[in-house]
């Protein structure tokens, strides 16, 4: 095999088109979720927050973020985990097929055919969304 031997990607907007996914949870959001909207909207802040200073060794940056996020909020961390789990990972599910990247989940395959490693990166859990992409069997590893 000549060129790179292994791809790492990222999902959020690099195997699926983020702006369609985006509007589709954001209507979903004003029709069935205005009560949660403010406790996703701490949850993003607290990435934002947490992110320059990363994580040391071992760190679960999720679990950080969900931790802190619920201290602010005032509310149970396993509520705030609910939350999360229904609005950011099941319900886009259903609208990341409809916009996953036909072209590069392609080469993706070509590329793992023809020998090469592939390795997937996430700042959230990734399993579920790779799975509702179609796309966990084009993964060596998922971080």
């Amino acid at each position: 095999m000549s060129g790179p031997r292994a791809w790492l990607v990222d999902l959020d907007g690099t195997l699926y088109h983020a702006t369609p996914v985006k509007l589709a949870m954001a209507l979903e959001l004003l029709l069935r979720g205005l009560r949660v909207a403010p406790l996703l909207r701490r949850f993003r802040a607290e990435h934002e927050r947490l992110r320059p200073g990363g994580g040391g060794a071992g760190d679960d940056p999720y679990a950080r973020q969900l931790g802190s996020a619920a201290l602010a909020l005032g509310v149970e961390s396993a509520t705030l985990h609910g939350v999360v789990e229904e609005w950011m990972i099941e319900r886009p599910g259903k609208w990341l097929r409809l916009a996953r990247r036909r072209g590069l989940l392609a080469e993706l395959a070509r590329f793992r055919a023809a020998g090469g490693k592939t390795a997937l990166v996430s700042d959230y859990p990734a399993r579920r969304k790779l799975a509702a992409l179609g796309a966990a069997a084009l993964f060596d590893a998922v971080v």
